[in-house]
């Protein structure tokens, strides 16, 4: 039976066209709402959003109210000295007590300013490392697109290599049913089409797998089915001094070193600010109510205000608080050399992540002019083969050298492209692009 190599190309690609077109911005607004570590990252900022207040930074007063009532039922013997007895049962006692109260820190060596600042800085922290998890997500979701892609790229490929397989064996079965060709020449032919599906089959299952992947990462149900861009468009023109300059910046990470060395400058000045006196006023109001059917008073009731003033400073504490400042320096040179190491790995990561796009940019326009040579040689070589100027062993391994630029092209272009999305990352420009 004769197989319609044309009819096969149309199916293929009607069926890539009945999916929805998924492209990497979709894909990253999916997973800006759905992603686990995004969705962790923000209910944590938000909770150092709200820890910033005046009154956790101590600068608001504490104020309390109590109320509380009993009641009692007792037997009662009294015997006096003057020969009096008293007996009672079942007398009935009541006791009620309110009180409101009024604790208000005036001044404690500027420390709820500092614990002020504290707090705000936490809270930068926590955009931070939200913006850090948003990048690092985004970078993830882009890989995993662009290997879907350089996957469904690669399918493409092989399944134009197939056609030209099926094509001769289509050839070589006219020829051998009109007894010009050999029987082992339509085997042989046979046998390299089954190898290009088979390649074929190989590919789908990684193409599955990595779009599972890709729904995983857009917290989605890992079995919903999309198509990609079938193009690897690289941004040729990234600059490294620019991308060297606005990391300094603008990378998350190094931005978050720098925020917890200024914090670790005012955890030492909260530390001094314990050298001063701590002033106080508080203010409190009671009332109580007591009655009772046994014993001396039947009714006692009082009630007033009380108020004053309190003043405590730190003498002596046996050194600690000299030893706590001595390490919170230590602290802020530890944070420093940490930055700064950092820096210097961010520098040094850029530099090298940069060589490797340039080379790899490179070897995608070698290999694009490779795949343009090739496809040229196996138009040539399949009109040479019709006319049965060139063998079967000749026409495949011109085949496979076509498949092979193309695989070399597409992997190059997929490579830039991981490079290209480490750049941004690295330069704290990901999310901008």
């Amino acid at each position: 039976m004769r197989i319609n190599y044309f009819l096969f190309a149309l199916l293929i690609s009607g069926i890539a066209n009945a999916q929805e077109l998924f492209t990497l911005e979709d894909a990253v607004g999916i997973a800006l709402q759905n992603n686990y570590a995004i969705r962790i990252a923000k209910n944590t900022q938000e909770i150092s959003a709200n820890n910033v207040s005046l009154g956790n930074a101590g600068f608001l007063p504490n104020v309390n109210a109590g109320l509380t009532q009993s009641n009692g039922i007792n037997n009662t013997d009294q015997n006096f000295l003057d020969g009096r007895v008293v007996s009672q049962d079942g007398a009935k006692s009541h006791t009620l007590n309110a009180d409101a109260s009024l604790d208000w820190t005036i001044f404690d060596g500027l420390l709820m300013f500092t614990s002020y600042d504290q707090l705000k800085k936490l809270r930068e922290v926590g955009v931070l490392n939200t913006r850090a998890n948003i990048e690092a997500t985004i970078a993830q979701v882009s890989l995993a697109y662009y290997d879907v892609v350089q996957l469904s790229q690669s399918i493409k490929a092989i399944q134009e290599a197939l056609l030209v397989s099926r094509e001769r064996v289509n050839f070589i079965n006219d020829k051998y049913l009109l007894g010009s060709a050999s029987r082992a020449d339509l085997l042989q032919a046979q046998v390299d089409m089954n190898e290009d599906s088979s390649l074929l089959l190989t590919q789908q299952q990684e193409l599955a797998v990595a779009k599972i992947a890709l729904n995983e990462l857009l917290a989605r149900d890992v079995m919903t089915e999309f198509s990609v861009i079938d193009t690897i468009i690289i941004d040729t023109a990234l600059n490294f001094g620019q991308i060297r300059e606005v990391s300094l910046s603008s990378n998350s990470q190094l931005l978050i070193n720098k925020t917890y060395q200024q914090i670790a400058a005012l955890e030492l000045k909260s530390l001094r600010s314990q050298r001063f006196p701590q002033i106080g006023v508080n203010l409190s109001y009671n009332y109580l109510k007591n009655t009772n059917e046994a014993g001396f008073v039947q009714s006692n009731q009082s009630y007033g205000l009380t108020y004053g003033v309190s003043a405590r400073i730190n003498i002596f504490d046996g050194l600690n608080l000299n030893r706590q400042i001595q390490n919170a320096r230590i602290s802020i040179d530890n944070n420093r050399l940490l930055t700064e190491q950092f820096q210097l790995s961010l520098e040094s990561s850029i530099a090298s992540s940069y060589k490797t796009y340039q080379n790899i940019l490179a070897q995608v326009a070698l290999e694009t002019s490779n795949v343009d040579i090739a496809s040229q040689t196996l138009e040539f070589a399949r009109e040479k083969y019709r006319v049965g100027s060139m063998t079967n062993l000749e026409l495949r391994e011109i085949q496979l050298n076509y498949l092979n630029a193309q695989n070399r092209l597409i992997s190059a272009r997929y490579r830039a492209k991981l490079s290209e999305i480490g750049l941004l990352q690295l330069s704290g420009t990901i999310v901008k692009n």
